[in-house]
């Protein structure tokens, strides 16, 4: 608090007329609680407003997201199609990532762990939401013919389409052997000369 005093010209202080006093109690002044012009100022926050505010934060932050979800919950609603690793939305105590002495320091938790982020997942492909797709898909499809066998379908369809298909730890779905396609058909069902088989490449015989 800021106090003015007016000391008449002949007191025995020095030239100046006009003293400021500053109170360090923060109190007002004897004969000045009345007054309006002269308020206390409080300049620092006290202990009691920093520790409601504190309080406050604290009580409006809700708990995590894996903690709050419900155990009969549609996991495929969840997560419903391919995507990165988010630790609040799976609720399993996933752990991974390399440590120097395995017996004595468990791997990372979920949280801000880069090797479940930067792997792909199949979280999106359990059990429950596959049966769930295909009773979906099986309105649109028909029984198989009881006559075409195995053998049957070769005599029809001699043409055999090979491919591949990589599972493996990176940060992206596609391997570049995959790209590689083999396509086998039998001489037996092309029609050719008694020539033809022996003018084949020893790869197509």
């Amino acid at each position: 608090m800021l106090s003015l005093c007016f000391l008449p010209a002949r007191a025995a202080v020095p030239s100046a007329r006009l003293v400021c006093v500053r109170a360090a109690s923060g109190q007002p002044a004897a004969g000045r609680t009345d007054d309006p012009q002269f308020r206390p100022l409080d300049i620092g926050r006290r202990r009691e407003v920093v520790q409601q505010a504190r309080e406050r934060r604290r009580a409006t932050l809700p708990p995590p997201r894996h903690e709050r979800q419900p155990v009969n919950q549609q996991w495929g609603d969840v997560w419903p199609a391919p995507r990165t690793f988010h630790p609040d939305a799976v609720p399993l105590p996933l752990r991974q990532g390399f440590v120097k002495r395995p017996n004595a320091q468990a791997p990372p938790g979920k949280h801000a762990n880069a090797e479940l982020m930067k792997i792909a997942n199949f979280l999106h492909l359990t059990p429950p939401v596959i049966e769930r797709q295909c009773r979906a898909l099986a309105k649109f499809c028909t029984p198989w013919p009881e006559g075409l066998t195995d053998e049957r379908l070769d005599e029809l369809r001699p043409l055999e389409v090979i491919t591949q298909d990589f599972v493996h730890a990176s940060p992206t779905l596609r391997h570049p052997d995959a790209r590689v396609v083999s396509l086998k058909v039998p001489l037996s069902c092309l029609d050719l000369t008694e020539t033809g088989p022996r003018q084949a490449p020893p790869s197509c015989r």
